[in-house]
């Protein structure tokens, strides 16, 4: 409790020898009870001091443990649901999300369990829109967007993630604006009797950048934008076409983070809402890796950082912040191509190559490179640690509970 303060102050008037005489007084009784109590106070103190001490070494052990083996919060996460982590908080290795063929090209969705809900009913259906080099399929691989993904399923929602018409750059473009995009959202809805349910958007730099566009024929209630800059168009705003928005950015984006800014005060003086998030950048360290990257065995997380504080030093600082972000650098190149060779896996052999590679005729990986699977989800944490336009799973739960409480239709 705060000491009490008194505020009661005497007024001061010239001391007589009497007054002085009351003061030593009262002064020597009061030294006489606070001596007292402080001989209580000793004793009190001298019968409690081992159970403190005893119940913080306990602590710090508990914080010890918490700090160095995440596998165990995992473990006893998903085994007694007692231990939260707190790493944003899901660990889950990559979904096996359904295909559905549209037009051409596939795209990907999963359907949250029957009890989910009280009902067993669907809440709404979440639309992702990738960035650019992307296809649907990364929103349930990829560490970051997995996480996203995994938790609105577990909270009722649908996640469909179609892919874009350009698979030349692997981006959302014109085309999928004119008319692609809407056919394959509605197709979806209409192969699945999914007409009733409220539909929420979320998109990732290009695919961010859509929404703005698309939101009212896709007929969203709520969006989040990453990595975006791009506000509503005049003609949206004029109409009062606007729907509640949030938006998140990375503090190392700071034109995006300028821009943001006033797309939301715009948005607030409509009194429509609208909330930002900031994201900075995080360390990459060996206490990260099994919470992001699971499907990892732990004693190649403890190799991974092992080779480049031994090998690679100047890519990370002493407490693992990301020096180069930059991951196509032929320094993280060579990182990877080592940690490829230990690891023994080989970008042609790896099963989840082909998934990575989007699986698709019309797909931009089909025509560079494929990469390892291992070299794949190294460069997306990376990314997101440096902080700059990246995916990340930060703050998921806040956006997750803005998308579905600025529903206007039912919900279970």
């Amino acid at each position: 409790m705060s000491p009490m303060i008194n505020t009661n102050h005497r007024s001061h008037r010239t001391e007589t020898s009497t007054n002085r005489t009351k003061q030593k007084r009262k002064a020597s009784k009061t030294i006489k009870r606070n001596s007292n109590e402080n001989r209580i106070a000793s004793s009190v103190t001298a019968g409690t001091t081992c159970f403190t001490r005893c119940t913080i070494l306990c602590l710090a052990f508990a914080g010890l443990l918490i700090f160095r083996y995440p596998s165990f919060i995992h473990e006893n996460m998903k085994n007694y649901g007692k231990i939260v982590l707190k790493l944003d908080d899901v660990a889950t290795t990559p979904l096996r999300p359904e295909i559905e063929s549209l037009y051409g090209l596939d795209h990907y969705y999963m359907f949250p369990p029957a009890n989910a809900t009280s009902t067993g009913d669907p809440k709404g259906i979440l639309l992702y829109l990738h960035s650019c080099q992307k296809s649907g399929l990364d929103f349930f691989t990829l560490p970051e967007h997995r996480i996203f993904a995994i938790n609105a399923i577990q909270q009722g929602m649908i996640v469909f993630a179609p892919t874009s018409y350009n698979r030349a750059s692997g981006c959302f473009t014109s085309e999928d604006v004119d008319w692609y995009l809407e056919k394959v959202v509605d197709g979806f809805i209409r192969n699945h009797q999914l007409h009733q349910l409220p539909r929420f958007g979320l998109g990732d730099s290009s695919g961010g950048s859509l929404l703005l566009f698309v939101h009212r024929a896709l007929k969203l209630e709520s969006m989040a934008v990453y990595n975006s800059p791009q506000g509503y168009v005049d003609s949206d705003i004029n109409a009062k076409e606007v729907i509640p928005t949030v938006y998140l950015t990375m503090t190392s984006d700071g034109i995006i983070t300028e821009r943001t800014n006033a797309n939301i005060l715009k948005l607030q003086e409509m009194n429509v809402s609208a909330k930002l998030y900031t994201v900075s950048p995080r360390p990459f360290t060996e206490s990260l890796c099994p919470a992001r990257l699971p499907e990892l065995p732990p004693e190649f997380c403890r190799h991974i950082f092992q080779t480049i504080e031994r090998e690679y030093s100047n890519l990370l600082g002493t407490h693992g912040n990301v020096i180069e972000g930059d991951v196509t650098s032929e320094q993280w190149q060579h990182c990877f191509k080592k940690l490829e060779s230990d690891y023994k896996i080989s970008s042609t052999t790896d099963t989840f190559d082909n998934l990575i590679s989007y699986g698709n005729e019309k797909n931009a990986a089909s025509t560079t490179e494929a990469k390892s699977w291992l070299r794949v989800i190294l460069e997306q944490e990376i990314q997101t640690c440096y902080g700059y336009h990246a995916m990340t799973a930060q703050f998921h739960n806040e956006i997750l509970t803005f998308l579905l409480s600025n529903a206007r239709m039912n919900r279970n």
